[in-house]
């Protein structure tokens, strides 16, 4: 089983009927807050895509820290898990769980996942696709 947490309308993976996605509102398969989740066990992969605007410094508002315990749920849920994961967030995040294993502009991603490289062919990026919520890996897909 594959489970997207946070999963807001699955527009990061490619077949979003092969995931489990627990989210707050729908559309998701499970209407959960990740914060009460206490763990995952015996799934093959773990995603996690949270909200990141309560903690993102903009000129024009500052970060107010709201969802870092989502943030920081997802990530205990995604090291707890045992199998192997994804999160995805925006750069701000690294304050509250340290540098991101890669990023491409401020798409940042931690995990046991190696990131495919982003390769600009033709104007478009090929591996992963910055849509509204992150893409998988293609080898996830």
């Amino acid at each position: 089983m594959k489970i997207y947490l946070c999963c807001g309308n699955k527009t990061g993976v490619a077949r979003p009927e092969e995931w489990v996605g627990f989210d707050i509102r729908l559309p998701c398969n499970v209407l959960q807050d990740v914060r009460t989740i206490r763990a995952l066990h015996g799934v093959e992969f773990v995603f996690a895509t949270p909200p990141c605007g309560g903690f993102t410094d903009l000129p024009w508002r500052p970060a107010t820290h709201e969802g870092v315990d989502v943030l920081e749920a997802c990530l205990r849920l995604c090291r707890e898990s045992g199998a192997p994961w994804l999160l995805e967030n925006s750069r701000f995040a690294q304050r509250y769980i340290g540098p991101s294993d890669y990023h491409h502009g401020s798409t940042h991603f931690w995990g046991t996942v190696r990131v495919k490289p982003f390769i600009r062919v033709k104007g478009r990026i090929s591996g992963i696709y910055p849509l509204r919520r992150a893409a998988l890996p293609e080898i996830l897909r």
